[in-house]
């Protein structure tokens, strides 16, 4: 298994940047089935959203030119890569289970508040939505609900 990081643009079209093999737990903490597969020892576990971090920090010190990452929710619902995102200005849209409990500004102007997804989406007014592509899909254009909660 791997984990991949693309670059997708309207006018360079798209390209595989990086890779990671994922090798799982129960493989790191097997010495017999490692030395069978030929992985070096010095070959650690790692999370998926941890590999797609040590990829993004490899594009940012290449100078690869790119403001947006999206996923899906495996790497959404690590919310370490959240914050480093946040924390690095790179904005983000990734998917993330409806009970995630993420930050948001409270709309009565008291500051930061925690919610879960699905409690945060309910509450913004009818208006803040926009049904907009996301791209063309196997079946057809892909179509979602979009709105900014911050």
């Amino acid at each position: 298994m791997g984990v991949f990081l693309a670059y997708v643009s309207p006018e360079q079209g798209r390209s595989l940047l990086d890779r990671e093999f994922y090798l799982p737990r129960e493989w790191a903490e097997d010495a017999i089935r490692r030395q069978a597969a030929g992985i070096p020892i010095q070959r650690t576990f790692a999370t998926k959203p941890e590999l797609a971090r040590q990829m993004l920090e490899r594009a940012i010190s290449t100078k690869i030119p790119f403001k947006w990452v999206t996923s899906d929710e495996v790497y959404g619902g690590n919310r370490c890569l959240r914050i480093w995102l946040e924390q690095h200005d790179i904005f983000f849209a990734l998917a993330v289970a409806t009970n995630e409990p993420l930050f948001y500004n409270l709309r009565n102007g008291q500051g930061p508040g925690q919610a879960q997804a699905d409690q945060i989406a309910n509450s913004l007014p009818t208006e803040a939505w926009q049904r907009l592509s996301c791209g063309e899909g196997a079946k057809g254009p892909r179509i979602y609900d979009w709105a900014l909660a911050h």
